[in-house]
């Protein structure tokens, strides 16, 4: 209804319930005072109901069978006259602003988990709650998941954005008490039974690429000639995921430890110790040699708890969550 009409209803209502309290006579414009006054205040409600100036006071039931061009169904719930709003899942590269493709699972109000392609659409209601797993839990894709929760706003469109860390190549460097990286060229660290030495490690990341969430490090070696390797990058030790294979070098002699590390991101250089305690009686040498195996967090779905969103190095069923491995040797003399 135009507001010129709306506040002409309101006078000529607002006149009538005027008349029917100031005039003497029982009678105005041949009908009771009361009736007179009553329809002035119908008048009034009416006009300010079709103006949409009441939609919030939930009085439509007053008013059933009337004709209204509202736009606003749901503003007596949300305050919105948005009904339904189409939403755009789309992923970024966190460094290059590069779509992401592949796919992402949402959940609308608690709701079973539905998937859609990155850029892909799907309709909710404004005020809706969806919780999203960016990158749908992919064990083996170019990107890390991550999760979000988002309210849908009072609008016909809206798109909800991500950005996402692709896989690189985590490389871990183990310098021995000279100060020499440890590699294949010779370079190692010489221990005698009793020793206990700290050596200084870097974990490098990979230009333009992130472990969102860190990872772990698990550490195995024959516990004949070592009695303890400690792998600190700022993380805590933690049980050895099952998915870990002990090594058949070490199969029957082996003793292994998983300690965590913190989000790589970029070509940052993440500086560690690694702490060898070799046995009291025997001299470890170069066939006693720790090896490390790097595992990276990533989200997944846990069936058992109903389809939540959980990190780890592996899923409820045992099952690697990401794909992404590294094995170092640290070698000994």
């Amino acid at each position: 209804m135009q507001n010129w009409l709306v506040w002409l209803l309101v006078i000529l209502g607002g006149y009538m319930l005027f008349q029917a309290f100031t005039k003497k006579p029982s009678k105005i414009a041949g009908m009771p005072k009361i009736l007179f006054g009553t329809i002035g205040v119908g008048i009034v409600l009416v006009a300010l109901y079709q103006g949409g100036m009441l939609s919030g006071l939930s009085l439509g039931g007053l008013f059933a069978g009337t004709t209204t061009t509202s736009t606003t169904p749901t503003q007596s719930v949300i305050g919105c006259g948005v009904e339904d709003t189409t939403v755009t899942l789309s992923a970024v590269n966190s460094y290059t602003d590069v779509p992401t493709g592949g796919n992402h699972r949402y959940r609308l109000n608690g709701q079973p988990a539905l998937t859609v392609a990155d850029a892909g659409t799907f309709t909710a209601s404004p005020g809706d709650k969806v919780d999203i797993l960016w990158f749908n839990a992919s064990t083996g894709g170019a990107y890390f998941s991550d999760i979000s929760t988002e309210t849908i706003s009072c609008k016909g469109t809206q798109t909800l954005s991500k950005d996402l860390n692709q896989n690189g190549t985590l490389t871990l460097d183990i310098y021995n008490e000279e100060g020499n990286l440890i590699n294949d060229n010779g370079e190692n660290e010489t221990l005698a039974s009793g020793d206990v030495v700290t050596l200084n490690a870097k974990l490098r990341g990979t230009f333009e690429r992130g472990f969102t969430h860190g990872g772990l490090i698990i550490v195995e070696w024959n516990e004949t000639a070592l009695d303890n390797v400690i792998v600190d990058f700022g993380g805590k030790e933690v049980p050895v995921p099952t998915v870990y294979s002990t090594s058949a070098v070490y199969s029957g002699i082996s003793q292994s430890k998983a300690y965590t590390f913190p989000a790589v991101l970029g070509n940052q250089i993440m500086d560690g110790k690694i702490t060898i305690d070799a046995d009291d009686t025997q001299n470890p040498g170069f066939s006693n040699d720790p090896n490390m195996t790097i595992y990276t967090y990533n989200y997944f779905v846990n069936d058992e708890k109903g389809g939540a969103y959980e990190i780890g190095a592996e899923d409820e069923d045992d099952v690697l969550a990401y794909g992404h491995t590294g094995l170092v040797t640290l070698q000994l003399d």
